[in-house]
């Protein structure tokens, strides 16, 4: 009768121990998959249509980026803010998942434009200010400055004409910060063409001087 009653608590003991470390080996998976999950996927938190999002909602990517705003069938779509770990911060309308209409974007070096968006890019009109205390106002391709614009240089100068590739190209005006004034065309940010004209400004008599004329 002994014999059988330990032979019961050695089975009952080992029934314990598998249980429990069954319990472990679950428990461990679980984590292993949480912390997987939380590595290797975004977060998203809010509204959901058909198993995506669709409505407000806020996701997180692993890279540390964030979004928080308005979502359509899976895709951000709407108005939202979005964040880098870098401190850069775009706060403006969506479409299709890319930053598309009116938006402001902060950079984290000190650069801020306010204006349009296309496709992820600074396209159609808007105003850049640049940390070096430049601004840009005007029209903007693929992120690249190009037809017509207002460029002002921290140090007065400023060019009123048209752009393309970032640098004067065609028809502008060139105002520098001594009185000087150069009215014509311009070809790859330098003056060039017919019909140029270089017009010093004399501030002491108001006096205007065109072309080799001394300053």
């Amino acid at each position: 009768h002994g014999v059988m009653c330990l032979v019961s608590l050695s089975k009952f003991i080992r029934k314990k121990i598998m249980r429990r470390f069954t319990k472990l080996i679950y428990m461990g998976a679980i984590a292993a998959f949480l912390s997987g999950c939380a590595s290797d996927n975004p977060i998203y938190r809010g509204e959901v249509q058909n198993g995506k999002p669709h409505g407000h909602g806020w996701k997180k990517w692993p890279s540390g980026e964030k979004y928080d705003g308005q979502w359509r069938d899976g895709q951000m779509a709407g108005s939202g803010v979005f964040t880098w770990p870098s401190g850069q911060r775009y706060d403006g309308l969506y479409a299709y998942g890319s930053r598309n209409g009116q938006g402001t974007m902060a950079y984290a070096n000190g650069d801020h434009y306010v204006g349009s968006w296309s496709g992820n890019k600074k396209n159609g009109r808007g105003e850049m200010t640049f940390a070096n205390q430049d601004s840009y106002d005007g029209n903007w391709l693929d992120d690249v400055k190009s037809g017509q614009g207002v460029m002002v240089f921290a140090n007065k100068d400023r060019y009123n004409g048209v752009w393309a590739n970032n640098e004067f190209s065609g028809k502008g005006e060139l105002d520098l910060n001594n009185g000087n004034v150069y009215i014509g065309n311009f070809d790859a940010g330098k003056r060039e063409g017919d019909g140029a004209a270089l017009a010093y400004f004399n501030p002491k008599d108001g006096s205007w001087c065109i072309n080799d004329c001394a300053n």
